[in-house]
């Protein structure tokens, strides 16, 4: 029985799934198990039970809490179990609309030159 999928995408949004759906196939007909949503491409993404179906406190995220009159350009993003900001979290990156070749795993590869950027040329609060 399969509890994990390990999925590597283009980092393309042009060439990339949002979701994928695992199937089991039972003698005559596939039968979904899971819908994988939130994909993003340019980075391994592991998917499970807890992707699926996550609990409360199993998904966070930075957003605008403000509008912009431009698009958002995101160098890095690190996120910390404790106030000093010492143990790092791992995890995976998902982000609204990307420029192309702006993906999220761009905020996440320890490369302060790449980045992503939202597609919003104009973003409004919460959109990106």
């Amino acid at each position: 029985r399969v509890t994990c999928v390990r999925l590597y995408q283009a980092a393309e949004q042009m060439d990339l799934s949002q979701s994928v759906a695992l199937e089991s196939w039972n003698q005559s007909a596939w039968n979904p198990y899971a819908v994988f949503t939130d994909l993003q491409g340019g980075a391994w993404g592991k998917f499970n039970n807890r992707w699926a179906n996550p609990g409360s406190g199993n998904r966070w995220r930075v957003v605008l809490a403000q509008n912009l009159t431009s698009a958002v350009a995101v160098s890095e993003v690190e996120f910390f179990s404790d106030i000093d900001c010492l143990q790092k979290l791992p995890g995976l990156a998902i982000g609204s609309a990307a420029a192309p070749g702006r993906q999220a795993t761009n905020a996440f590869d320890g490369n302060e030159v790449s980045s992503w950027v939202s597609e919003c040329d104009f973003c409004r609060e919460g959109e990106a």
